[in-house]
């Protein structure tokens, strides 16, 4: 029996194809004191996550302290050194002055200060549940609406400014330097019934053009507010030339010109690198490296001694991540153009044939359905033949990764997804297939969910101060004599 919604609210499930929720509802565990339900957990995925954390590149700068002046400074505003990890700074959302609607976006949440936060992580408590009590939302004060795509909209509830190319529609009046307020549609999968999901395939705009008090009012019921912002340029400038900063919002947090002393990377993909654990001197496969953070944090901690090899499928992203290890003084990296899953690639030292059973560490952050990120409203791309096919891919990375790992090495195997099949299933997979063990995926972070069954793994669940995400750590059996 389909469960009721308030008329005017919408959650996930009414974005997910049935099929891939209830494959959630029934096989991704959570705690029931971090959510009254299923929906008010999985409803996370729409907000984003009450902090954001930056990474000390131990690399350029040893002291997290020197760090955090530093990263204080470029932000501008303040956050503190994660009691357990002092690698990770967390600081805040940037937060707009005004109060936007009631609706899916983290600008309307009152959020703890970051040394609450803390104290939360320190002692394993709940989050806030942030997505209980969003009702209708209300009008804003009747400032001029504009109507950005749904990739551009989840891009600027992530932190970002939104440029012409993104921008849809907008009602009338407006001029360079109006604050207006920008929403966007949530695009649902083809596949999901129900009256939310229809209504938002309904609301269609042609680009350019202009919103009546009609449009405006389905907008406000269906849509997402995204925040207040700044027209950078006119309106008919935007949709003529489609190119450049098209509304300066209030709330974008801007790390693309951060000091060389930290880098930006979601917390649990920091803790897979912990877990993985490189030592000087080791030989370490990264299998999918671009944008080049995680590979980075490697190079750290092994002190750049050592050889990291960073295989990345995309020409273009492996310049981009070659580019951006340079910059930031990770010298110990090698990379390399080629793809790791079907072992084709080749590095100063040799390739797949040459470097079996050579590799210390692998870390194999693999391609996922990405069904963790947060905040996350476009699903159309995804149901269960999608979540299926990522799996069976990504099992070719662990079958790859683990003949070029040596005997006794240890193996991470990490997703940005909270699906069943992406994660407890393929270690399962691997346990019986491959002549691996599985660990306790230590360091645990201390708001990460515990092992629902005999099998250690580490789950983030979007219920929490992160992103969802996944850490399983093996160890390849030595030969026996």
């Amino acid at each position: 029996m389909e469960k009721t919604r308030k008329s005017g609210f919408f959650g996930v499930r009414d974005l997910l194809c049935p099929e891939v929720y209830n494959h959630l509802e029934l096989q991704c565990p959570y705690s029931p004191e971090a959510a009254s339900s299923f929906d008010s957990f999985i409803d996370n995925l729409l907000v984003p996550a009450p902090t954001r954390s930056l990474r000390v590149n131990r690399i350029n700068c040893t002291d997290s302290s020197v760090a955090l002046a530093e990263a204080e400074q470029c932000i501008g505003m303040k956050g503190h050194v994660h009691p357990q990890f002092p690698d990770i700074l967390i600081f805040p959302p940037k937060q707009a002055p005004e109060v936007p609607p009631k609706r899916c976006s983290f600008l309307n949440l009152e959020f703890p200060d970051t040394q609450e936060l803390a104290a939360e992580d320190e002692v394993g408590g709940n989050p806030k549940k942030v997505t209980e009590d969003m009702g209708a939302p209300c009008r804003q004060n009747n400032s001029i609406m504009v109507v950005v795509g749904p990739q551009c909209g989840q891009a600027v509830l992530r932190g970002a400014h939104v440029y012409a190319p993104g921008v849809l529609a907008a009602e009338p009046g407006s001029r360079l330097g109006s604050v207006v307020s920008v929403w966007a549609i949530p695009r649902p999968s083809k596949n999901t019934p129900g009256c939310a999901a229809t209504c938002m395939r309904s609301l269609a705009f042609l680009r350019g053009a202009y919103l009546d008090g009609e449009r405006r009012n389905e907008v406000e019921k269906w849509g997402v507010f995204c925040g207040r912002g700044t027209l950078a340029q006119s309106l008919k400038d935007v949709f003529l030339h489609s190119k450049g900063l098209a509304i300066r919002m209030q709330s974008a947090c801007d790390l693309s010109s951060l000091p060389a002393s930290v880098v930006a990377q979601q917390l649990p993909s920091c803790v897979a690198g912990f877990v993985l654990s490189p030592l000087p001197g080791e030989l370490v496969l990264d299998m999918c490296a671009a944008p080049g953070h995680k590979t980075s944090h490697l190079a750290s901690l092994m002190k750049n001694k050592g050889v990291v090899v960073a295989v990345e499928r995309s020409k273009k992203r492996m310049e981009e991540m070659k580019a951006h290890l340079a910059s930031l003084g990770a010298s110990a990296v090698e990379c390399i153009h080629g793809d790791s899953a079907k072992n084709k690639w080749q590095c100063s030292l040799g390739g797949p044939t040459q470097l079996k059973d050579r590799f210390d560490k692998v870390l194999a952050d693999v391609p996922c359905t990405g069904l963790g990120l947060r905040p996350r409203i476009v699903y159309d791309d995804v149901d269960m033949h999608s979540v299926r096919e990522a799996a069976r891919y990504q099992r070719e990375f662990l079958a790859a990764g683990c003949a070029l790992l040596k005997p006794g090495g240890v193996l991470v195997y990490s997703t940005c997804s909270i699906s069943w099949a992406e994660n407890e299933e393929n270690v399962l997979w691997a346990l019986e297939n491959l002549p691996l063990t599985v660990e306790p995926p230590e360091p645990y972070f201390p708001g990460a969910q515990p092992p629902q069954n005999k099998v250690p793994v580490q789950r983030f669940c979007p219920s929490g101060q992160t992103i969802g995400f996944f850490i399983a750590k093996f160890r390849k059996q030595k030969e026996a004599t």
